[in-house]
């Protein structure tokens, strides 16, 4: 028993370093070299420019926005409210925080918004596996070890799915990561042969930072 205990605490101690380092890259812009990348989408953009606030702030770190993180849905709330190459306008409760955080939105996102990648109210690609192939493809051509990405529930699920292995039963696959959730994965490129490349989430280093994926809560019926 008393080894078992000491195995436990081994663990838990280990677990707590790993998220330790994960924090220090999420809040430090010189701890390692890393990329922010968000959705188009207003809530997105707004959603990492808070919580990663203090490092953006100081570093006045870009955040690049591409229409290939673009949520996979045909509703209403997954339509870019922005021509391409602009940002989309702010939301009121994002302007009422200005007092708080002591700036003026509008010249903040202009410093720290990089529109290249943005296209329309939609990405070109009508397809959201397409779209999300052009971003994979894109991401493994940029300098950065390190990417931290804001985007949504379904467009993560379905890149679990297409990336882990099919075989394997995980929750990223059909739970949605907690609203202001953070998990860490290793993603990797497989040069397979040439002309031919292949994309691989490796399983094992899936990490969850802040919060963790959560099971869909079920509604209870009422009684008559």
């Amino acid at each position: 028993m008393k080894t078992q205990d000491n195995n436990n605490n081994n663990d838990e101690d280990e677990e707590e370093k790993l998220r330790n380092e994960y924090i220090n890259i999420l809040r430090n812009a010189k701890a390692t070299n890393s990329l922010i990348v968000s959705s188009p989408l207003r809530r997105c953009i707004e959603t990492v420019s808070l919580g990663l606030f203090d490092r953006i702030n100081e570093a006045k770190e870009k955040i690049v926005l591409h229409s290939g993180l673009q949520e996979m849905t045909r509703n209403i709330d997954g339509l870019s409210l922005s021509y391409e190459h602009e940002r989309p306008p702010l939301s009121l409760p994002m302007r009422s925080l200005e007092n708080e955080f002591n700036v003026d939105w509008d010249s903040w996102f202009d410093d720290r918004v990089n529109v290249e990648r943005k296209a329309g109210f939609k990405s070109p690609d009508r397809r959201g596996d397409d779209r999300m192939r052009n971003f994979v493809n894109w991401l493994f051509q940029q300098p950065q070890d390190v990417v931290i990405l804001s985007g949504h529930s379904l467009w993560n699920r379905f890149f679990f799915r297409a990336y882990l292995p099919k075989s394997l039963d995980h929750p990223g696959k059909t739970q949605k990561i907690a609203n202001g959730g953070v998990i860490a994965v290793k993603f990797h490129q497989l040069k397979v042969k040439p002309n031919y490349t292949r994309y691989a989430l490796d399983a094992k280093t899936i990490f969850p930072i802040v919060k963790n994926f959560e099971k869909k809560k079920i509604k209870k019926k009422k009684s008559s």
